[in-house]
């Protein structure tokens, strides 16, 4: 069969990366007319983003986290600093970055997850949060930030929600006629 891809991006030397199910992450140099595979590590890739111009974020289905850095070819897998969340098998859905630098990711039956570019403490907002409960219990699809700064959280039957850049509220667009926010 084919390549499935899930995503793409690109670098500041215009070099082109794709996220794929089957071949894990492929680059296309800019200039060349092939693609090669980087981060064998990281297989059956789901998600890609720039976090620097060094460093990327690779999201997988089943395989966690890895941040790849470009110029030494080095690929680590993100290990989790709170042991209570353990990423190693989390089926990652979509990367996002927020203003500070950080990187949100969606982990389907985890939630919405913080990963700061300082480290600190992992944050978590999702269902049974033992800080606050903000997107409801079902899955969480995909992720992305608003032109305000707001994350924009889809999950799997469940509709939007709406976390507000201080990540402290949130609003809910549920799917049917009238839908209208809550909370």
């Amino acid at each position: 069969g084919g390549v499935s891809i899930t995503d793409m991006c690109t670098d500041p030397s215009g070099n082109i990366y794709l996220a794929s199910v089957n071949l894990g992450l492929l680059r296309y140099r800019s200039g060349s007319d092939d693609f090669e595979r980087v981060c064998p590590e990281a297989n059956s890739v789901s998600c890609v983003i720039p976090l620097s111009p060094r460093l990327m974020g690779i999201g997988t289905f089943g395989n966690g986290l890895y941040i790849f850095n470009r110029e030494s070819g080095r690929v680590v897998r993100y290990i989790s600093p709170d042991e209570r969340m353990d990423l190693k098998k989390c089926r990652i859905t979509s990367l996002a970055n927020d203003k500070s630098g950080n990187m949100r990711l969606c982990a389907s039956t985890k939630g919405v997850i913080l990963v700061p570019s300082i480290s600190n403490s992992l944050g978590y907002r999702g269902h049974n949060s033992s800080s606050e409960d903000l997107i409801g219990a079902t899955p969480v699809s995909k992720l992305t930030r608003s032109r305000t700064g707001e994350m924009l959280v889809a999950t799997d039957g469940d509709g939007l929600y709406v976390l507000n850049a201080d990540n402290r509220s949130s609003k809910h667009y549920s799917p049917g006629p009238g839908s209208v926010p809550s909370g």
